[in-house]
């Protein structure tokens, strides 16, 4: 699992967006852009810089947080050229069971570089209340799913961040049961009707919000 696209992060089945994201600097022709990359071993965020869209000089590895997964960055630059980044970080299951779902928690994380700073700052915790991606799903509940719905943006004296948050969501055994069945190799496994068998806050995502001041 190497590179800039990955659809799946140990411990979770919804998707991941790990195409690099853009962001322009407004006051400079600088563009930044920032992704996602497995190296077998941790999640991390990854950076690069241009000065004309066509030549770029590779940050390596701006982000990371210890036991965890990083997933969905996004950047936006302020107009002081300070760099926000925000992510999402996914629990990191046994190195033996890289399928461990239904146990992985994600939070929000923000890191930024500050203009003339050789680093990006170390990643603080955004969230405050873990997410569990099982009280997710696709319609089909064949898999988790969370919106792929994050972002920010980078004012004169802080940063907006959006995320999909699932503390509100409720895990359904049922669900489990069949998820597991399929991954099991069975083909005859029945899907629950999550409307009589899951409690009523299964599927529920929201968008929360936080302000980061600089």
């Amino acid at each position: 699992m190497r590179g800039v696209v990955i659809h799946r992060v140990p411990g979770m089945s919804a998707r991941v967006d790990c195409f690099p994201h853009p962001a322009a600097d407004p006051a400079s022709s600088k563009v930044y852009v920032v992704w996602c990359d497995f190296d077998g071993v941790q999640g991390v965020v990854k950076a690069a810089v241009s000065v004309d869209g066509f030549q770029w000089t590779q940050l390596g590895t701006v982000a990371q947080v210890s036991g965890r997964n990083a997933f969905f960055p996004q950047a936006s630059v302020a107009p002081s050229g300070l760099v926000a980044l925000i992510f999402l970080a996914l629990t990191q299951p046994p190195a033996n069971d890289p399928f461990q779902t239904g146990v992985q928690v994600y939070d929000a994380y923000y890191a930024q570089l500050a203009p003339g700073a050789s680093a990006f700052t170390n990643p603080i915790l955004v969230s405050t209340q873990s997410s569990n991606p099982d009280s997710s799903s696709y319609n089909n509940l064949m898999e988790q799913f969370i919106g792929d719905y994050i972002g920010i943006i980078a004012g004169s004296t802080g940063a907006v961040a959006v995320w999909t948050d699932v503390r509100n969501g409720v895990v359904c055994g049922e669900v489990d049961a069949y998820r597991n069945a399929l991954y099991a190799g069975s083909r005859t496994a029945v899907a629950p009707n999550p409307d009589r068998e899951c409690g009523i806050g299964f599927g529920n995502t929201d968008n929360f919000a936080s302000r980061i001041d600089y």
